[in-house]
């Protein structure tokens, strides 16, 4: 199973409990995988110098990070739970 399908069960999973995922979060080796799977699907992502890269997964933001982490994240109302 590639990346983008563990992305997209992960947020049907959370539709499925009534949450919208906020975030996929990612460490770099992933995304590294994961732009590659984009690439080769012929998505529209160019390695191209910038300041500032911001990836997306449909609508969903993607925050990379150092630990070799996969995750959906719904908003914090659903983790903290405060109602």
């Amino acid at each position: 199973m590639n990346i983008s399908e563990k992305i997209d069960r992960m947020i049907a999973r959370l539709e499925a409990k009534g949450m919208g995922a906020e975030y996929v979060v990612m460490g770099k080796a992933t995304c590294v995988k994961w732009l590659v799977e984009q690439a080769a699907r012929g998505t529209d992502m160019a390695w191209r110098p910038a300041r500032v890269y911001h990836f997306s997964h449909g609508r969903v933001p993607v925050v990379v990070c150092e630990s070799e982490i996969l995750e959906v994240v719904p908003n914090a109302r659903y983790m903290l739970d405060l109602s």
